[in-house]
């Protein structure tokens, strides 16, 4: 595995008003298999916070994004200043997860009610415009379809996920996994326990390791991206 130190990208597939590819604006050959491992959902619950602290650190992960309304995300802020070395973004939280946690915004309801109903948190958000105004400004986007852990089949998960390395194509891609391994109660159930524990078998196993060595995928993180797009904007304004 090469692993490196990406403003989130995003996108589906390769535009061919793009001069370059999104692995070459990032300074790597137009037929890398570039690969961004992200853990969602630190701050969630207190097991998922140690999880995915130790998925970045200790397996192949390569960052994750904080859920800044959930009652857990004071702790995940200090176990991420006593951990500087874990890449960190925010998660954009428009919805809640599910009907037992009523997430609430950050700023007083009155004050953002186009984001909210009776139980909290409830807007949807549609972001393939934005993608592909993105890729003809020449920014770095995801050349493939985003990858989301809840999307796969829970039995035979960590097979499949080797499969999906095997066949990663060259350009960018992104994976969202969802590790944890905390026991599941009947208030915590909608939490999707059964996929966060496979999801932290997987990223903490000597295979997964294995396989991406073999296939030689590049690991990334969202930094290289963010200076990408922040340069973009600095020329701008000049």
């Amino acid at each position: 595995m090469n692993r490196t130190g990406a403003t989130p990208a995003a996108g589906d597939h390769p535009d061919s008003s793009s001069t370059s590819s999104s692995v070459q604006l990032l300074g790597l050959p137009a037929d890398a298999r570039v690969l961004i491992l992200n853990c969602d959902d630190l701050g969630t619950h207190p097991s998922i916070n140690a999880t995915v602290s130790a998925a970045v650190q200790q397996g192949v992960a390569s960052s994750t994004s904080l859920v800044v309304p959930c009652p857990a995300a004071g702790e995940a802020l200090r176990l991420l200043r006593a951990a500087p070395e874990v890449p960190f973004g925010i998660h954009l939280t428009l919805t809640r997860d599910g009907p037992a946690h009523r997430w609430a915004p950050i700023s007083a309801p009155a004050q953002v009610p186009s984001l909210v109903d009776e139980h909290g948190l409830a807007a949807r958000v549609w972001l393939d415009p934005a993608r592909s105004a993105a890729r003809r400004r020449g920014l770095p986007v995801l050349d493939h379809e985003f990858v989301d852990s809840f999307a796969l089949d829970v039995d035979g998960e960590a097979e499949r996920y080797l499969q999906l390395l095997r066949e990663l194509p060259a350009g960018l891609s992104e994976w969202a996994v969802h590790p944890a391994v905390g026991p599941e109660t009947a208030a915590e159930a909608d939490l999707g326990w059964a996929v966060r524990r496979s999801d932290h078998d997987f990223l903490l196993s000597p295979r997964a390791r294995e396989v991406l060595e073999e296939e030689g995928i590049v690991v990334l993180d969202h930094r290289p991206s963010r200076e990408v797009w922040n340069a973009a904007g600095a020329t701008r304004e000049q």
